[in-house]
């Protein structure tokens, strides 16, 4: 009998387990790419706390987009502090949308900022964004090291839903100009 219930529980978590794999894009791959990135104009609000909950943000961002006259394709969180050097209820970060133009016109606790074309380790990533602390900065941060890279700032994420309802993720990891010189 208890044979029967350990492998009755043992095959409903390795089922769940499975589903969560598949639903979530845990089998889709990553790509990686080393290329110069964009100018980008941020329209955002900052969030302190967990980074599962920076939803909320770029959510509030979102509904102000029309009111405020710009458009929101794209969404984004960057992140500023290390999870696992921070308490959680410290994390910093800001979030918000991706838009065209520069916007001046905003509510009271919504900013801009306009971000230059920069180096960056770009990571594509076509599953949920909620994995991405679990399969794509580890690749890139292996990577980075692997390649003796030097991040020159916080990593961004750029989340956007495609037509045929699957998400994107571009994961920048922004570095420095010139790579480190080899000292003897």
């Amino acid at each position: 009998m208890v044979k029967w219930a350990f492998f009755a529980t043992f095959s409903f978590i390795a089922a769940v387990g499975t589903y969560l794999f598949f639903y979530l894009g845990g089998h889709k791959e990553v790509t990686l790419t080393k290329t110069n990135y964009q100018a980008l104009n941020l329209v955002f609000k900052e969030h302190q706390g967990p980074y599962h909950k920076i939803n909320s943000v770029i959510e509030a961002v979102e509904k102000q987009a029309d009111p405020a006259g710009y458009e929101c394709k794209k969404a984004f969180g960057e992140y500023f502090d290390d999870p696992k050097k921070v308490d959680k209820d410290r994390l910093r970060a800001i979030g918000g949308c991706i838009v065209k133009q520069e916007v001046t016109k905003l509510p009271k606790d919504f900013f801009f900022k306009k971000v230059e074309p920069r180096p960056v380790l770009k990571a594509e990533f076509r599953g949920a964004p909620s994995i991405g602390p679990f399969k794509v900065y580890p690749k890139a941060m292996d990577y980075i090291a692997s390649h003796r890279l030097k991040m020159a700032g916080p990593p961004m994420e750029i989340y956007q839903l495609l037509p045929e309802g699957e998400f994107l993720t571009e994961f920048l990891f922004p570095l420095e100009s010139h790579p480190p010189s080899l000292k003897q």
